[in-house]
């Protein structure tokens, strides 16, 4: 039996990783991955989207989502990296490692939504945290910048712990090396050299909610 899973995400790159590369993963599965970019605000004649600018947004996508005859399950793929401030739990926030905070969030966001369909996700720090966990990609897309990549991989074990500074997160340590770095070119280039099943190796909270995707 097929089941349809969306996965609302807050930008054109998450959009392009669900549908070019987590869906392959899945088909075997008979499991189908819908995304869908949040929306932000609307107008009589337009509907604008991506980008994660407050809670009640979100919410709302997901709750219109979880209405859907054919939806099995609604899930998430946004930033634990700058989340709104009036997201479910920052006030009561846990103050120890990233994986115990977003883990907290997480369970505080379903408990909101009060629905046995939605399946919390939220990724540490960022996007950008999957492709350090290989050097292949970035081998392959910026060869003349291999060795400062190098530098970074061997700095960090695990590419879930880089941190999520306004200088010093993922995204904002490969625009430093390359400053014309694109999310979506660059950034799907690179998660497809390096692959599915490494991320799914160096990346335990990615690998939790993988897993638990599968077995809904």
């Amino acid at each position: 039996m097929s089941r349809t899973i969306y996965i609302i995400v807050e930008g054109d790159t998450e959009e392009h990783f669900v549908k070019n590369i987590l869906s392959e993963y899945f088909l075997p599965l008979n499991i189908y991955l819908k995304p869908i970019l949040i929306a932000t605000s609307r107008t009589p004649h337009k509907k604008y989207k991506g980008g994660l600018t407050s809670y009640g947004k979100i919410k709302r996508d997901i709750e219109r989502v979880i209405r859907n005859g054919d939806c099995h399950r609604v899930t998430t793929m946004v930033d634990y990296y700058r989340l709104p401030d009036d997201f479910p739990g920052t006030k009561t926030l846990p103050g120890r490692d990233v994986y115990t905070k977003v883990k907290y969030l997480e369970t505080r966001w379903k408990e909101d939504i009060g629905s046995y369909k939605f399946i919390p996700y939220i990724q540490i720090h960022e996007f950008e945290a999957l492709l350090f966990s290989d050097i292949r990609g970035f081998e392959i897309t910026f060869p003349d910048k291999k060795n400062e990549f190098y530098e970074i991989l061997n700095r960090f074990s695990n590419p879930e712990e880089i941190d999520d500074g306004a200088e010093t997160a993922p995204s904002k340590r490969i625009k430093k090396i390359v400053p014309g770095y694109s999310k979506v070119v660059d950034g799907i280039s690179i998660a497809e050299e390096t692959g599915l099943e490494i991320m799914l190796e160096k990346c335990k909270h990615f690998r939790e909610w993988i897993e638990m995707l599968k077995s809904s």
